[in-house]
C-alpha cells in the first residue's frame, strides 16, 4: 500500500501514554486509536511497533474517503510470522 505522505499522522513514543507498552494493551492506547478512527482527518495512523519500537506500525481508517482508493493498489504478500511472536 502505497500512502499519501500528508493523509498519516505520525505519533511518537513520547506523544503516547507512558504504559504504552504494556501486556495486555492499555485502555489508553484503544482510546488514542478510537479517537483517531471518529476524527477521519487521517487515512492513516503510525505509531511504533510495541515488539520493535524503532519500527512504525500503519493503522488504516477504512472509512476515511481515500481508503477506497489506495486499498486498490495494494497488492497481497504471503507473509509468515515469526512463531514466537
Amino acid at each position: 500500500v502505497k500512502l499519501p505522505a500528508e493523509a498519516v499522522l505520525y505519533l511518537s513514543s513520547d506523544q503516547l501514554p507512558g504504559d504504552w507498552r504494556d501486556e495486555p494493551a492499555p485502555p489508553s492506547t484503544a482510546e488514542i486509536g478510537d479517537g483517531w478512527l471518529e476524527g477521519r482527518e487521517n487515512l492513516a495512523l503510525a505509531v511504533p511497533s510495541v515488539v520493535v519500537p524503532r519500527e512504525l506500525n500503519y493503522l488504516l481508517n477504512p472509512v476515511h474517503p481515500q481508503f477506497g482508493e489506495v486499498i486498490k493498489g495494494a497488492t497481497e504478500i504471503d507473509f509468515q510470522p515469526d512463531r514466537r511472536l
